[in-house]
């Protein structure tokens, strides 16, 4: 037995010899401070290079930091205490690039989060810890994007909020609880928000929004020679860019030659009178001349210091102090039930011939709301105007003013309120014999920003059908699409 122990022995020696010999290591760095206490203690390889164990000490002789380093890159497990010695942080690398399991620790040494890196990015399991070491998130990411089941906890336990990711984008269902009470269940797709509580948050995209306005603005091209032709040919594309926002009819309304000779007369009357009124006395005039013009006046919407192109954005603000309480010019625009107008201009008195309802059928339809719900291109309102909603008698009972109740609050990406108290609001009117639309609500929110991705919920309670209750509600995002003022063509 000695005898073989002996030969194989012998044989490890010649194989160790055949491997040839061990490399040179290179030397241990010691860095110390003033007192001559270590404070750093490294390996390097030949070239100078960190390779191996490296510590660094806190003044008090605890290990502050230990990790391992292959050719002056972090390579392998890294960990830090505080001077108490209480672990903070374990990290995992691979090449100078986090790789593998990711831990923090608060100040008492609980773990506060545990996530794992790929290549640098999240990858894998993620989970986050209330302080009394209750799971707060659990979820799973994919090359550094939310991917999979998202699910996060209350500090006692219960269940705030389940989702679910794909590649960053929240896609399928998202479900806000408090306690064991939903307080929101929404449906996304990509990103993109299918679902929220019942309403579809935005029926058309903003890049529909921007092609189909500037395919209305650009309408068939060249405008008559006509300056008048072409100030009614310019104003006539603005409302129809206002009303392709409110969601009305909007491709087929059309100048129609007698409306037209009624706006016209109605901004010669007005010219003469030197002031805008819906009812004119006569400044002289022949009955044939008076008639058509005081007609042309009361069927019109006015306006004093304007083209007719430009005064359509006029009746659509409508909010100062003398309109604001109807915002009769904006209802007119809007009215889904228009199907012709005509416009008129005379020395800064124009005229819009607002009170035409020939439209068959009317399209059925429950609000229109200014601004409209969905994206809405910002620069196109403005900040002091009056926001309303005209309501479909067809779907509403009569409102009454002492019951309705407008709030209008900022919300987030989950489209829950992101401030503490709904906005501030003036000018609330609530009207049962409205123009155009008879059932109309007018508020004026205060604080609105119109900053691009500027969310907002607006909720109208205390409206009924049938005597049941019919809350309103919907979604305003502002994004950025310029508002170019209309321009008549220079002539030569």
């Amino acid at each position: 037995m000695r005898w073989l122990a002996r030969g194989v022995l012998c044989a490890l020696v010649a194989a160790l010899c055949l491997l040839g010999p061990r490399p040179v290591m290179g030397e241990e760095v010691v860095e110390t401070a003033d007192d001559g206490t270590v404070r750093v203690r490294y390996e390097v390889d030949e070239q100078g290079r960190k390779h191996g164990s490296f510590v660094r000490y806190h003044s008090n002789g605890q290990v502050a930091l230990r990790a391992q380093y292959a050719e002056d890159k972090r390579n392998g497990l890294e960990r830090t205490w505080t001077e108490a010695g209480i672990l903070r942080w374990a990290h995992t690398y691979k090449r100078g690039i986090l790789h593998g399991a990711h831990k923090t620790y608060d100040a008492k040494g609980q773990l506060t989060l545990q996530q794992t890196y790929r290549g640098g990015k999240l990858h894998g399991a993620y989970k986050s810890f209330h302080p009394n070491r209750r799971l707060r998130v659990v979820t799973a990411y994919r090359d550094g994007k939310l991917h999979g089941k998202f699910t996060e906890r209350t500090v006692d336990g219960s269940v705030r909020l389940r989702a679910t990711y794909r590649e960053g984008l929240k896609h399928g269902t998202y479900e806000v609880l408090e306690g064991k009470t939903r307080i929101s269940k929404q449906r996304w797709e990509r990103g993109i928000p299918l679902d929220v509580d019942g309403i579809q948050p935005f029926p058309r995209a903003p890049q529909v929004l921007r092609d189909t306005l500037s395919g209305i603005l650009k309408s068939d091209g060249a405008l008559p020679s006509d300056e008048l032709a072409a100030d009614r040919a310019l104003a006539l594309r603005q409302l129809k860019a206002y009303r392709f926002l409110a969601g009305v009819p909007y491709a087929d309304i059309e100048l129609d030659s007698s409306l037209n000779a009624l706006a016209q007369a109605g901004s010669e009357i007005c010219a003469a009178l030197k002031r805008i009124t819906h009812e004119p006395p006569n400044p002289g005039w022949p009955a044939e001349r008076y008639a058509p013009a005081a007609r042309g006046a009361q069927g019109s919407n006015l306006h004093q210091g304007h083209r007719a192109c430009t005064s359509v954005r006029g009746y659509m603000d409508d909010s100062d102090p003398r309109n604001i309480k109807s915002v009769g010019h904006r209802c007119w625009c809007v009215n889904p039930a228009m199907k012709k107008t005509g416009f008129g201009h005379k020395d800064g008195f124009t005229a819009m011939w607002g009170t035409d309802e020939s439209r068959a059928p009317v399209p059925d339809y429950e609000f229109v709301a200014t601004p409209p719900p969905g994206f809405v291109p910002g620069p196109w309102y403005g900040e002091r105007w009056a926001w309303s909603a005209a309501l479909n008698p067809k779907h509403f009972d009569v409102p009454v003013a002492t019951k309705v109740r407008v709030r209008v609050e900022p919300v987030g990406d989950d489209f829950l309120p992101a401030g503490p108290e709904p906005l501030p609001l003036e000018a609330v009117s609530v009207l049962k014999d409205s123009i155009a639309v008879p059932y109309l609500v007018i508020w004026r929110p205060r604080g609105i920003s119109f900053a691009p991705g500027r969310r907002y919920r607006v909720t109208l309670e205390g409206l009924t059908r049938d005597g049941k209750p019919k809350p309103v509600r919907y979604y305003v995002e502002f994004f950025d699409h310029a508002y170019e003022r209309p321009r008549l063509p220079r002539r030569g």
